[in-house]
C-alpha cells in the first residue's frame, strides 16, 4: 500500500451506546483523560507494564 495514501479508520459502536459531542463514549473519554494526565505529569504516556 502506498505510504502517501491517507486512510481513516472508524470503529463501529453498538446501537444504544451514548457518545458526547466528540463522538466518544464515556469510557473512551476517560481513557484519553488518563493518558493526557500521565503525559502532563510525567512527560510520557503510561505503559502496559
Amino acid at each position: 500500500m502506498p505510504e502517501d495514501t491517507a486512510h481513516t479508520v472508524r470503529a463501529r459502536r453498538p446501537r444504544g451506546v451514548c457518545t458526547d459531542e466528540t463522538g466518544l463514549t464515556e469510557r473512551q473519554r476517560r481513557v484519553i483523560e488518563v493518558i493526557r494526565d500521565s503525559v502532563q505529569r510525567r512527560g510520557y504516556p503510561p505503559s502496559m507494564r
